[in-house]
């Protein structure tokens, strides 16, 4: 395995995921990019002359955008649908920027052990802002492969627990707001490396048979 991790912004906990919408408990604030967009350029730039894998840490919405800008200003769909770059999280990836992703090859790792702290995320981003954050089912009707990935607990089957059982702000399963982010049971347990993801799924018999995972 090789390639670099580039982590463009934090996580809405410590209010660090850059967003296009200012923090519900902090008025003003919207979180911050670690580089500045001329260096994320450049680190995407490095990537595509040395066809090196690409994977992206990016949170909020405004990273999202950021990113997938500098992907389409460094040669666009043409150049990266065949390097298949990655979104590690990529929970920002809103409505309006799923096309984007989607054109350029785009693929998104999640990690549904983030889904566990509802009470957090929705202080720190409203209800509003929820409907849309964190997708999952939504990326795959738009053609954006998806995987899993732990960040956390090591067991595949708890983090499909989590990404079929995301939680609403009342604690209890969610309805209208999460139904169309939520993947469908069962789905894959990804076991990914940047150039060769691979699923396994259970068979009826409990068992763990391999197939192959969304790729562009």
């Amino acid at each position: 395995m090789w390639g670099r991790k580039w982590i463009l912004d934090g996580t809405p906990i410590e209010r660090l995921a850059a967003t296009r919408r200012p923090y519900v408990d902090r008025p003003a604030w919207t979180g911050r990019l670690d580089f500045p967009p001329e260096e994320i350029r450049a680190a995407v730039e490095h990537a595509r002359r040395d066809r090196e894998p690409l994977m992206l840490h990016v949170v909020g919405d405004a990273a999202v955008a950021a990113a997938l800008s500098a992907l389409e200003a460094s040669g666009g769909p043409d150049v990266w649908r065949p390097l298949r770059p990655r979104f590690e999280h990529g929970d920002g990836l809103a409505p309006d920027l799923v096309a984007r992703a989607a054109a350029l090859g785009v693929g998104v790792v999640q990690n549904p052990s983030h889904f566990t702290h509802p009470e957090v995320m929705f202080a720190r981003l409203g209800y509003e802002n929820m409907a849309t954050f964190q997708p999952m089912k939504s990326l795959l009707a738009a053609g954006v492969p998806l995987a899993i990935g732990s960040d956390g607990p090591p067991s595949p089957f708890l983090n499909i627990l989590f990404a079929v059982t995301q939680r609403t702000r009342a604690g209890r399963p969610g309805r209208s707001l999460r139904r169309r982010r939520r993947a469908r049971s069962p789905p894959a347990c990804s076991r990914t490396s940047p150039s060769s993801p691979r699923t396994c799924s259970r068979s009826r018999r409990g068992g763990c048979r391999r197939r192959p995972a969304c790729s562009p």
